[in-house]
């Protein structure tokens, strides 16, 4: 009935990672009644960091069968039961991209035994399966090997199901109700959908987009809109859409710039406005009677939130934050909103000032300091690269920043080694620049999902 899984991975991406170890435990609802596992050879090298995480190392996997050796028996020993694992979305992942590659679509229902904890076992601090383990005296004696894991998680799923009545019903996903769906919605269109990252768009019978999405399972994703019958907007947007189309980015970052690009042109009737925003202090620049570009902070409102370089939490964080490029950037105080009295600011005293507040520097020296530092103000460097994922196994991503600026971004063949940043411009689909982009990057990076950066 199921089949609980564990894998380990070259890595936390299954566009980039390899499997290098499965464990597939069979359960009938009471205990497990059979096992698999096996380590593979994932035809790449293991990072150290992840070889000292997994206790896999290279030299392990070096006789171990490839993945296509042992895809006949994964799926023979899978057939007919639900696939359940812990944060389920990451084993199935990188299993079906494993399949993918060989040109077999694989297909299994599923139970992720996170959100299943989180109804059974509610109010705990965290829900990883270390944390979950100890929580609820669960042996795990070797975190992060697929065999002992597998078999926490299925002792974990007893747990679960006898904390739900024995009954898996509530824990799987709600099917769609296609009698609720537009007549004119091809159901298999839907039913096709594929599970990779990109953005996608529900359009009504005028061909107007009404509502545009992003996900790293753009499948998914659309059937959970489909499934939502909860509120008035859920059910209007479901009995309007009559067509569902879709853009592959490979990159979550490409899809989050797109769909907010693409938001902000369309404006479809049912995309939410954007949530309120909590930084109330921003930093401004104004140009003074002397020519002098001057930096402020001033609270946000409607009469100046296009003018925002950059937002704060806080006065007292727009301050420090002020402070460090003052000094970083050889700015003056007085126009960096910290010398709020006449005179020459006290840095000039103490000949750290080059002596814009009493006119001794002249506007466009100075004023070249304070663009190198407005182009600092997202990001750690002026102009870098970003390499990320792309739509195929045979690409890469490319998305420009230059002298602080989005300018697009594009794709390039595996094969093709950049070495200037010309060949990069050529490559990229041109894109404007805003604070919201400048937020979605900088959000993006410092989450640290990306492949590479490059300055320049």
């Amino acid at each position: 009935m199921y089949c609980i899984v564990d894998i380990e991975t070259t890595g936390g991406n299954h566009k980039s990672g390899k499997i290098t170890e499965i464990a597939i435990f069979k359960h009938d609802g009471l205990s497990i009644t059979e096992s698999y596992s096996s380590l593979v050879n994932p035809e790449c090298s293991i990072p150290y960091f992840i070889s000292n995480l997994t206790g896999i190392t290279n030299e392990m996997v070096a006789k171990a069968p490839k993945f296509y050796e042992i895809a006949k028996d994964i799926i023979e020993f899978t057939e007919g039961h639900i696939f359940v694992a812990h944060n389920v979305s990451f084993d199935y992942g990188f299993i079906r991209e494993e399949f993918r590659n060989l040109g077999y679509d694989f297909k299994r229902e599923r139970i992720c035994t996170v959100k299943s904890a989180r109804k059974v076992f509610p109010g705990r601090k965290s829900y990883s399966l270390g944390k979950l383990c100890r929580d609820l005296g669960i042996t795990l004696e070797s975190h992060h090997r697929a065999t002992d894991d597998a078999k926490a998680t299925a002792i974990l799923f007893d747990m679960i199901l006898g904390g739900n009545n024995q009954s898996h019903k509530g824990l799987m996903e709600k099917d769609i109700k296609f009698s609720k769906l537009n007549p004119l919605l091809d159901q298999k269109v839907l039913k096709d959908l594929p599970d990779q990252t990109g953005v996608y768009y529900l359009l009504n019978q005028q061909e107007e987009i009404i509502y545009i999405g992003k996900s790293n399972n753009i499948r998914s994703r659309v059937h959970s809109h489909f499934r939502n019958d909860k509120t008035k907007k859920a059910v209007h947007m479901i009995a309007e859409t009559t067509q569902i189309r879709y853009e592959i980015t490979g990159s979550e970052l490409i899809a989050l710039l797109k769909e907010s690009e693409e938001i902000k042109l369309i404006q479809p009737k049912y995309n939410r406005a954007q949530k309120r925003n909590t930084r109330n202090f921003g930093l401004f620049v104004e140009t003074d009677e002397h020519g002098y570009l001057s930096l402020k902070v001033q609270k946000i409102h409607k009469g100046n939130a296009d003018l925002v370089l950059t937002a704060f939490k806080s006065y007292d964080e727009a301050k420090m934050s002020l402070r460090k490029w003052t000094e970083r950037f050889a700015l003056c105080q007085k126009y960096t909103d910290l010398h709020k009295h006449a005179g020459p600011c006290f840095a000039f005293q103490v000949k750290e000032c080059h002596g814009a507040c009493v006119q001794q520097e002249a506007p466009n020296t100075y004023n070249s300091r304070v663009e190198k530092a407005l182009a600092y103000l997202d990001y750690k460097h002026a102009s870098f690269i970003i390499i990320d994922g792309g739509r195929t196994h045979q690409e890469y991503s490319i998305i420009l920043v230059e002298n602080g600026a989005y300018k697009g971004f594009g794709f390039a063949d595996n094969d093709l080694s950049i070495t200037n940043i010309e060949e990069v411009k050529d490559l990229i689909e041109h894109k404007m620049d805003n604070k919201d982009v400048k937020q979605i990057i900088k959000t993006h990076l410092s989450k640290r999902r990306i492949r590479k950066l490059i300055p320049f």
